[in-house]
């Protein structure tokens, strides 16, 4: 059976695999396997001020579901993550920043955001040993810019690796 996504199974449950039970008037209908339509004209003849309740429910559930899929839909990110070891020598990582990207992509304006990000944390140049990026050739001008060594990956965010230091 597949699963109840409609709010219209709030008013009814399934006896078996053909017939349903209205929860409000206890009334048995077949529905040989059919969708739901047959439920909602039930629910709109039979309870009007329930069926009043049930469109405005569907109603934002389906504006929520748009909404949630248009909300990451066209966001760039870029991200600043630093990797190391603490004194236990266990695998340390830590997000220091997530930025939207709103502007062009272009190497000069990437390069620009990871050293305002690296300056915000009082990061020394000399400190960061490698950029993991994508195959763009914005990330590899980026990296250039930057002054830091790249490694290449297929990942389309880009992660910027610092080693902690054991001197401080």
């Amino acid at each position: 059976m597949r699963p109840k996504c409609s709010a219209i199974w709030t008013y009814f449950n399934e006896v078996d695999d053909q017939t349903v039970r209205c929860n409000l008037c206890n009334q048995t209908y077949s529905r040989k396997g059919r969708g739901t339509s047959g439920l909602r004209s039930h629910l709109q003849s039979r309870h009007k001020t329930e069926y009043t309740k049930y469109k405005k429910c569907d109603a934002a559930l389906k504006k929520a579901e748009v909404e949630k899929k248009q909300t990451a839909a066209g966001v760039s990110l870029l991200s600043f993550t630093v990797h190391g070891i603490n004194d236990n020598f266990k695998r340390v990582s830590l997000v220091l920043k997530c930025v939207t990207h709103e502007e062009r992509h272009t190497g000069d304006l990437v390069a620009q955001k990871l050293d305002e990000i690296r300056e915000e944390w009082d990061i020394p140049r000399q400190k960061l040993h490698a950029m993991v990026r994508d195959g763009g050739s914005n990330m590899r001008r980026a990296a250039r810019i930057s002054q830091i060594d790249e490694y290449r990956l297929h990942l389309t965010s880009i992660t910027v690796v610092y080693t902690f230091s054991f001197g401080g």
